[in-house]
């Protein structure tokens, strides 16, 4: 279906779903990992990665907005910032 790098990043909307209260609530799932893991790529692909960070972070907001997925905490591991 996916090549597995693209399945790695697509996941990462799939966990998102996951701290989601209820699943069920989530329009259009694979369009929600779809997006997130175009993000990623766009993101790992851009080597001024901290100059594109709030086209990102206004990425995933919108993205969970349209399909409905809670977004409950951002973590940055290894960076030191992040949101609860």
């Amino acid at each position: 279906m996916y090549s597995s790098s693209f399945s790695a990043r697509y996941a990462g909307g799939q966990m998102m779903i996951e701290q989601t209260a209820a699943e069920s609530d989530v329009s259009d799932a694979d369009g929600f990992c779809r997006k997130i893991a175009l993000m990623v790529e766009m993101a790992r692909d851009t080597p001024t990665f901290f100059d594109q960070i709030g086209a990102c972070i206004s990425l995933i907001c919108n993205a969970a907005c349209d399909h409905r997925v809670k977004v409950r905490g951002l973590r940055l591991k290894g960076w030191g910032w992040g949101w609860d």
